[in-house]
């Protein structure tokens, strides 16, 4: 017995159909992610570079209302040196250049210098006339972005361009950056190739999946057919012969497919799910991330924010292990969900910041204080490794009212700055707080210091030191501008956590070392702890002496707080340098701890007595005092004493009378570059 044609073009077209149906439906849906994918990625970019656009105006128009309207100084002086700060801003961001222009006036600050100096609403150019009066008028209005085509500086060519400006209060001057769309363009286009080979990819997989499912259902009904086929030839037999044989029909195979086919489909979903929760949600804590937070404040838009820093949290991973310091923010988390209000949003935003969002009810004063009171003396007992760890924690708590999505996380890590700098347990963020100036200006000054170092600008001056047998040098440190020589109080504690600090130890080594392996006198460096502490400046040092043979005429001079704060240590870096017969002398002295015991452990050559304590010996009898036992107690100890700051005959007097071996000072010699 045969089928018929209808049957199986039936079967078959079913079949078919499904896949195809299928098939079309899945690619559809991949396709308008991928659209949906594209259009979010590339707003998401246009808003990050206008954001970056506005936040840079602002802070250069705050900065230049607050010199206009705070400073003392002659106007003209005033703009001339915000002029100076903007002109070097653009030498390295000529695409992303910030203009500063005169409503009733010329324009102040443009690369191009064809358009400096030009009061362009009196231009024949109707243009340029046009485009100025556009940049006054959205200047003054709620928007302040503006697209127009200008003169690209590095193309030389007039492209589209976006622009953020913004009037300078209670004054004529204008100001603004802009971006040219062509750089948008380009990045947008990057971010839609990439989708788009994703799509590609997925559509391949997809069709690749459903490839198989075909061939697997096709052979599928294939046996199926012939165990039908079978099953009607056992049916004509028992027609025929009256005979029943055990037979049926095996639908097994086709049950087992089509639940693998479901499967599959649940997989995806759950896929999907555990994805979404990976993007939303911290990995350890199980809490709402940083992506999770970016959401809400825009949906939630909360009045108050508040932000939980772990302080010193490091020590803990460091001290104990990284492992002990996951236990420790898991369990912290919890504990702070657990005495929040109900209505409270709380988000893991880094590794020991937590935000704290909608207080309800609860006033942020009183929210802060149970905070306070229940993690105040709170120790948490972490089980690892069959033992119990006790965890002291101390936290910061830093909160903002009011502020949109752009400003309120700068905000508040600004005022946790603050806390931290000041050593405040909590802080609400005002106008008035200075931390934004000062990072501007410790990054002022890591430009600054790098760029001297890069052309080789960082250079010793020397100081004589007069003592009885044959003089030495300070050697002290500068940045050379000019004629001018900048001194370290204006970089020096800025740089001194990054790498540069070490790379302007090793050029006063190299560039000192120099100078005097022609010359008979001693020299003395200047080191921190932190020079002590790295190899790599103990090796360049001993690499420096040996090559320039300075064996038993170097001084290194210590900071009297640094000296204490890890003895040890100085005497583990004087055995090291012993070989070298290098010298040590304690600068600054009286300044610090003064803990005498530890001299007769560092058992230095010299003691620096502090400038604060020498200037006014002369008329202070209690600094006559202390220097008069300073000096006889070193010199029991086999020290000799060098007085600082010696700065007229009165104050020499003074130090020769009370028995100082040694001067430094401007009584006797400035600093010089040349010797």
């Amino acid at each position: 017995m045969k089928l018929s044609k209808e049957f199986k073009l039936a079967t078959f077209g079913t079949f078919f159909l499904t896949i195809i149906f299928f098939l079309i439906f899945q690619i559809i849906d991949e396709y308008n992610e991928y659209k949906e994918a594209v259009t979010h990625a590339t707003n998401k970019y246009s808003l990050v570079e206008k954001k970056k656009l506005k936040e840079k105006v602002d802070l250069f128009a705050e900065q230049f209302g607050y010199i206009l309207n705070n400073i003392k100084a002659p106007q003209e002086l005033k703009i001339n040196n915000f002029k100076k700060i903007l002109q070097n801003y653009n030498k390295n961001h000529l695409t992303e250049y910030v203009f500063l222009d005169n409503e009733k006036g010329v324009l102040l600050v443009h690369p191009d210098k064809r358009f400096v100096g030009v009061d362009l609403l009196k231009s024949k150019n109707e243009k340029l006339k046009k485009e100025k009066e556009k940049l006054i008028k959205i200047s003054h209005s709620k928007n302040h972005f503006i697209s127009y085509e200008w003169i690209n500086p590095q193309t030389n060519k007039k492209e589209p361009k976006i622009s953020y400006v913004v009037n300078i209060k209670d004054s004529p001057y204008f100001m603004g950056s802009g971006i040219f769309l062509d750089k948008i363009d380009e990045i947008k286009q990057v971010q839609k190739n990439r989708l788009l080979a994703e799509f590609i990819e997925k559509t391949i997989i997809l069709l690749f999946i459903i490839s198989i499912l075909f061939v697997l259902i096709y052979l599928l009904l294939n046996q199926i057919k012939n165990r039908l086929f079978s099953d009607l030839k056992v049916f004509e037999d028992f027609v025929k012969e009256e005979k029943i044989e055990k037979n049926r029909l095996y639908f097994d195979e086709f049950k087992e497919l089509a639940s693998k086919i479901v499967d599959i489909l649940h997989q995806k979903t759950k896929l999907l799910k555990e994805l979404e929760h990976k993007t939303y949600y911290d990995l350890l804590t199980e809490f709402p991330n940083k992506v999770k937070l970016e959401e809400d404040l825009e949906k939630l838009k909360p009045k108050d924010f508040m932000i939980v820093d772990i302080k010193n949290f490091s020590l803990v991973n460091d001290y104990y292990s990284i492992e002990v310091g996951d236990l420790v923010l898991k369990e912290f988390s919890k504990t702070l969900q657990s005495i929040l209000p109900k209505s409270c949003n709380l988000y893991r935003y880094s590794a020991d910041e937590f935000i704290v969002l909608n207080f309800g009810e609860m006033s942020c004063s009183v929210l802060i204080e149970k905070i306070n009171n229940y993690f105040k003396g709170k120790i948490f007992n972490i089980k690892y490794k069959d033992k119990i760890v006790p965890i002291n924690i101390e936290i910061i708590i830093a909160t903002v009212k009011y502020g949109t999505k752009e400003k309120i996380m700068k905000k508040l890590h600004l005022a946790l700055l603050y806390a931290k700098k000041n050593d405040l347990n909590f802080i609400e963020y005002n106008e008035k707080m200075d931390i934004e100036k000062q990072i501007i200006k410790k990054f002022e000054a890591i430009d600054i210091v790098k760029k001297a170092l890069e052309e080789d600008r960082v250079v010793p001056v020397f100081q004589k030191i007069i003592k009885p047998d044959i003089n030495s040098y300070e050697c002290l440190v500068r940045i050379k501008d000019g004629d001018k020589l900048i001194s370290p109080y204006f970089f020096l504690d800025d740089v001194r956590n990054t790498a540069l600090y070490f790379n302007i130890t090793k050029t006063m080594i190299r560039k000192s070392c120099e100078v005097f392996k022609n010359r008979k006198e001693d020299f003395s460096l200047n080191f921190s702890y932190k020079d002590l502490h790295n190899e790599e400046i103990k090796n360049y040092l001993i690499k420096q002496i040996e090559k320039c043979n300075l064996k038993g005429r170097i001084i290194i001079e210590l900071l009297e707080t640094e000296a204490m704060e890890d003895f040890k240590e100085v005497i583990k870096f004087i055995k090291e340098m012993k070989p070298y017969e290098i010298k040590i002398a304690i600068d600054d002295f009286g300044t610090g701890y003064s803990n005498f015991s530890y001299l007769a452990d560092i058992k230095p050559d010299y003691l620096k007595i502090d400038g604060s304590l020498v200037k006014t010996i002369d008329k202070n009898e209690r600094y006559y005092t202390i220097v008069k036992h300073v000096n006889a107690f070193a010199h029991d100890l086999g020290i000799q004493t060098i007085a600082e700051f010696v700065h007229n005959e009165e104050v020499y007097s003074t130090l020769k009378e009370i028995g100082i071996d040694a001067f430094q000072g401007y009584y006797f010699a400035e600093p010089k570059e040349e010797i």
